[in-house]
């Protein structure tokens, strides 16, 4: 792989089973992907995803004898991709998206193999609080982490107008809750009227509104 080539981690083919999962739990979870690269060699479609461990808020773990059905699996040469969520980060490639822990298991734990090296390469996606992002690892001298995107991606896509959204109303909410409007009137009003941002407001001041959004969704 040319670490200049831009490369992508597509979904499409599991996008329902990940939402699924995401909705049932708030909690982070894991477990492995099994796909291919497209002729080009750029873009890894997912197309078999297992859950193998839902979590608390802050942590997930595959144990080893949570992939032992997968020695004996005739797909195990195509599971190549580590699925996991996280409180933290963005869809926005790169390596603030991933934690030590993280960075360490993609690097020398990658899908449980004790010798990196082995398994030439493999890939991680993560579900952010705005949405999935990727990584590629290969291993042995001179390689490294090449972080991409995730398509599809619809999170990150709404992502700036849901976090506006969410900011908007806890202006609202503010104002509802020191007696100056009223609940009754909280669904009359346009959005657009709720001018509660500064100019100097940017993603990084409504990144701490997201967890407010299930409250509006």
């Amino acid at each position: 792989m040319d670490a200049k080539t831009k490369l992508k981690i597509d979904i499409s083919l599991v996008a329902n089973q990940l939402n699924a999962i995401a909705a049932f739990t708030p909690n982070e979870f894991s477990g492995v992907g099994f796909g291919k690269w497209d002729k080009a060699g750029t873009t890894f479609s997912i197309y078999r995803v297992e859950i193998l461990d839902i979590g608390t808020h802050t942590w997930t773990e595959i144990r080893p004898e949570d992939l032992k059905w997968a020695l004996t699996d005739p797909d195990l040469k195509n599971m190549k991709c580590w699925v996991h969520r996280h409180p933290m980060g963005s869809s926005i490639p790169g390596p603030k998206n991933w934690s030590f822990t993280d960075h360490n298991t993609a690097r020398n734990e990658p899908l449980g193999a004790a010798f990196p090296p082995t398994s030439g390469w493999t890939c991680s996606i993560v579900l952010t609080p705005t949405g999935w992002t990727g990584r590629v690892d290969e291993y042995g001298p001179g390689k490294g982490t090449t972080y991409c995107e995730v398509v599809p991606n619809p999170i990150a896509e709404m992502a700036h107008d849901l976090k506006l959204l969410a900011w908007r109303a806890k202006g609202r909410y503010g104002r509802i809750a020191q007696g100056e409007e009223s609940w009754d009137d909280f669904d009359s009003q346009d959005l657009d009227e709720l001018d509660v941002l500064g100019d100097d407001t940017d993603d990084d001041d409504m990144d701490d509104l997201m967890p407010l959004l299930p409250m509006f969704m």
